[in-house]
């Protein structure tokens, strides 16, 4: 039988501690799937092909141990990162010094520890569907707030395009029971749009295509889906 739907966004705090990080994924069942520097590095290369991250300010919303974060700041960039899972937060802030003062332990969609139109980049992967459906256009409302204009949001995650669909590192034997918001795009469009977000597939379809200098592409690795909007 499949585990438990959970709803309510402060169970989910409660199942994302220790053992929840411990499983990893499918394809890295350890807490090296979190700090992966070659993974990790490579991943702010292909962003910076897409959208141009110097001088500006960056955020990861839901940021996991932080890894993304820690390699835009090895990278030079201004980033910051916010997750629900204190474990997830206190676990980065040891493996990384860097992070002590750049994640916080707080939900996506309460982002009042940032100012208004405070970043200039809103990247999230894997996060979304975590949270709760009727939080998500406070979710839409907040990201705007907090994006500087001509700003851009882009989230990989898992969308909901057909009944036998199987997202990347997806165990059906041992289905994640925080998975609750699997939902087509265009439910996620209509949130981010009213908000005052426009879909921005330019950079989308930039990211998708773009190849490191070896070849590796992680959307032909990696069956992500992804939603993507600009601040005007």
């Amino acid at each position: 039988m499949p585990a438990k739907t959970i709803t309510d966004i402060e169970e989910i705090r409660k199942h994302v501690q220790a053992e929840y990080w411990k499983k990893g994924s499918v394809t890295a069942p350890t807490k090296d799937f979190y700090i992966n520097w070659w993974w990790n590095e490579r991943l702010v290369e292909a962003l910076e092909q897409g959208y141009s991250l110097r001088n500006k300010r960056i955020v990861d919303l839901g940021c996991a141990y932080g890894s993304v974060v820690a390699a835009m700041i090895k990278a030079g960039h201004d980033a910051y990162g916010i997750d629900l899972s204190d474990f997830g937060i206190a676990e980065g802030q040891k493996e990384y010094s860097l992070l002590e003062s750049k994640t916080i332990q707080g939900s996506i969609h309460d982002l009042s520890c940032y100012p208004s139109e405070h970043f200039h980049f809103l990247f999230s992967n894997q996060v979304f569907e975590h949270l709760p459906g009727h939080l998500c256009e406070t979710l839409a409302v907040e990201t705007f707030r907090v994006a500087k204009p001509k700003a851009v949001l882009w989230a990989g995650l898992v969308l909901d395009i057909s009944s036998d669909y199987q997202p990347q590192g997806f165990d059906p034997k041992d289905p994640d029971p925080t998975h609750i918001n699997i939902r087509p795009k265009a439910w996620w469009d209509e949130k981010f749009i009213k908000a005052g977000w426009v879909i921005n597939d330019e950079f989308d379809e930039t990211f998708r295509k773009h190849e490191l200098s070896d070849g590796y592409s992680f959307f032909k690795d990696y069956d992500w889906h992804s939603i993507c909007y600009k601040k005007l």
